[in-house]
């Protein structure tokens, strides 16, 4: 096992807001005033050569660790140590530890359903996990130690979120009482001493804490005079402080760094909509971040110089990574030759992490330091396995650790070539749709390197029947593994191929097998890609990054409990899974379903999805369009949750074809027989 050197010296940076959705809360299309920008000391520039080895002063390379397969419902965390908290749907949603050695399944609070969100520099883990019936969830803080912790809930509350950790142990999130018609919120803190503190509200109905620094301080956004959002601050003593907002009347609080700088979002007029990025120095005074030309930007991630990353529009209609310091203001971090790139993460150091599209327009993992261009990450490794594609940077920690999200899964990727470490494996190569009843041939290649070790493999199929042994072909620390099985039955299982050296070091990966005559019907999607700004109708209205499955009526996963739900949909905090649906219509690689379904554990919610397979449809990109409404109790109105143009019109479609729906998406595969 590799040596795990621990640095007692960084102090985690509490983190980012991929997007928001708190089902039902009433007065959700939160506002605000403007406030006076005063001075502010600048924040220093990231070091020189900071994409640098510093043993040698060479440009690093890295190996690949696989850490899981499965949709990812919510943002992996590092520490520094090279610790990793992170969640899957694999297939169904769990949260892991990766201790720098092997991962763990961190269990639930009863029932089969946790997740992951913020991980300290001691390896405590907050998230929420569903209890009892599993209709509603519990925040809880998790360690080795002592295992999973039920934070309980505000009150006679039903549901709470734990949503970052600090270094004391102490929790932000949010509390919620569940209808029937208002469902009012609050931010709490939690500590091992006293427990869940509410911390109130600005002036209205609700509050949601986001984020948490060593100094106990809070961030998050709760509603004003106005019913409208404003971001706050919240210190032991002051309590919860109005930021204030720019001349739209919203902002949103989403970073606090060891300093107390705040980064966030903010309505720039309530004439276009359009929102940019905001921070605010440890006095409280706000500055608008601006764009690189384009009418909205938006934050993602700030480290403790008050560096701060995340996207903007150029003045060529284009959304691309930016960097922003009050020395130097904002700078384009340009992309991999593509039209799109998304800066996701940023260490103490000044590295960023993020996607980037490419010429051919693919999603790719950048690095990006300053004084050096954007690279990409798939070009940085050491002996890859055969097909891995590295497709996101989400985050990485002050050592230049790395954690991205692949066509494999979840990898890690540590600086240098490694050693006496476990073979990585790629994705596991099969066809996107096989018959019943016929022999289907999988495998996929590996690396290792240590050179000299042999290897045998094990493929569990998830149909109920008895793994079988693969066989393996290799040389030199790369090679294929490969197996064969015929399914009787139609289904979408869960397939996982097991490789192990002759030092009983192992590595997994996991995928879903598509097993199903033609059908005229979607027959299975999964994969990711980046929400719009706005589609998410309830907090910050930010990119996000979205995950999603469809299993097709008739069909069920047969691993890990049995059968799952048709549709499961994640974007930020928001976990979407569908309990009914039917098909509207499937024609030239376009189909079109719609239904019912819950929003994290809460029943009632209705949705409209279009999926276009790009090359059933005569050439392009698979699409994912999706619409989840509810209706309103006391108005009957219907409510939009989140859209991202399902139907191929409004506003999030602008600049697509007509008829085109949704996102393009990033990775994964969408298939129509």
């Amino acid at each position: 096992m590799e040596k795990i050197m621990e640095c007692a010296t960084e102090k985690k940076r509490k983190k980012r807001l991929f997007g928001w959705s708190i089902p039902r809360v009433a007065g959700a299309g939160l506002a605000a005033a403007a406030v006076t920008a005063g001075a502010a000391a600048p924040a220093p520039a990231p070091p020189a050569g900071a994409g640098l080895d510093h043993t040698c002063g060479c440009v690093p390379t890295y190996h690949i660790v696989n850490l899981g397969s499965g949709q990812l419902p919510t943002i992996p965390q590092i520490n520094a140590r090279g610790q990793v908290a992170f969640s899957l749907f694999s297939p169904t949603p769990r949260a892991y530890f990766y201790d720098g050695a092997m991962v763990r399944n961190i269990g639930d609070l009863g029932a089969p359903e946790a997740y992951a969100e913020d991980l300290n520099e001691w390896g405590q883990v907050t998230g929420y996990a569903a209890y009892g019936n599993g209709l509603n969830v519990h925040a809880f803080v998790w360690s080795a130690a002592a295992g999973m912790v039920d934070l309980r809930t505000l009150g006679n509350a039903v549901y709470s979120q734990g949503r970052a950790i600090n270094n004391l142990g102490q929790v932000a999130g949010y509390s919620q009482w569940i209808g029937p018609a208002l469902d009012p919120y609050h931010a709490f803190r939690w500590s091992f001493a006293s427990g869940m503190m509410d911390l109130g509200t600005v002036a209205g109905l609700g509050s949601v804490g986001t984020v948490i620094n060593d100094a106990g301080m809070v961030v998050g956004f709760s509603n004003a005079a106005s019913g409208n959002a404003h971001a706050f601050a919240w210190r032991h003593g002051t309590g919860m402080v109005d930021l204030g907002a720019l001349g739209g009347d919203n902002s949103y609080a989403e970073d606090v760094n060891e300093s107390g700088q705040v980064a966030g979002s903010a309505l720039v007029s309530m004439i276009d909509f359009n929102y940019h990025a905001v921070f605010w120095n440890s006095a409280g005074a706000m500055f608008d971040l601006g764009t690189l030309g384009g009418p909205g930007s938006g934050v993602w991630d700030m480290n403790n110089l008050g560096q701060v990353v995340g996207v903007a529009d150029t003045a060529a209609g284009k959304q691309h990574a930016m960097s922003w310091t009050m020395a130097g203001g904002m700078r384009d971090l340009g992309t991999l030759g593509g039209s799109y790139s998304s800066a996701i993460a940023v260490n103490d150091k000044g590295q960023v992490v993020g996607a980037a599209r490419t010429r051919s327009d693919r999603s790719r993992a950048f690095l990006w330091s300053a004084g050096r261009p954007m690279a990409d990450l798939n070009r940085r490794i050491k002996n890859a396995p055969a097909g891995l594609r590295l497709e996101i940077g989400v985050a990485i920690n002050d050592k230049g650790w790395i954690v991205a999200e692949s066509n494999a899964g979840l990898v890690l990727l540590k600086p240098g070539p490694g050693a006496l470490v476990a073979p990585a494996i790629g994705p596991i190569a099969v066809r996107d749709s096989v018959p019943p009843g016929r022999p289907v041939m999988l495998s996929a290649g590996f690396s290792d390197a240590d050179l000299a070790d042999t290897h045998s493999a094990v493929w569990s199929w998830g149909d109920g029947s008895a793994d079988a042994a693969g066989t393996v072909i290799g040389r030199a620390g790369a090679g294929r593994a490969a197996g064969s099985h015929t399914f009787d039955a139609p289904g979408v299982y869960w397939v996982t191929l097991t490789l192990t050296d002759n030092t009983g070091r192992t590595s997994a990966v996991s995928r879903k097998v598509v097993v199903a005559a033609p059908c005229g019907c979607v027959a299975a999607a999964n994969g990711w890609f980046m929400s719009p700004a706005g589609a998410l109708k309830s907090g910050p209205p930010k990119a996000a990054l979205a995950s999603f499955s469809f299993d097709p009526a008739g069909t069920q996963t047969m691993a890990k409990g049995g059968a799952q739900a048709k549709l499961r949909f994640s974007a930020g905090n928001m976990h979407f899974q569908s309990d009914s649906y039917q098909q509207i219509a499937t024609a030239g690689g376009r189909g079109q379903y719609r239904g019912g379904g819950t929003l994290n554990g809460v029943a009632g919610y209705s949705f409209a999805l279009t999926m276009i397979d790009g090359a059933a449809a005569g050439g392009g990109h698979d699409r994912f369009g999706l619409r989840i409404t509810h209706v309103d109790p006391a108005t009957k109105a219907e409510v939009v949750d989140y859209d991202n143009g399902a139907h191929g019109s409004g506003a999030l479609a602008r600049g697509m074809p007509a008829g085109v729906a949704g996102s393009a998406i990033s990775g994964g595969r969408i298939v129509i027989r």
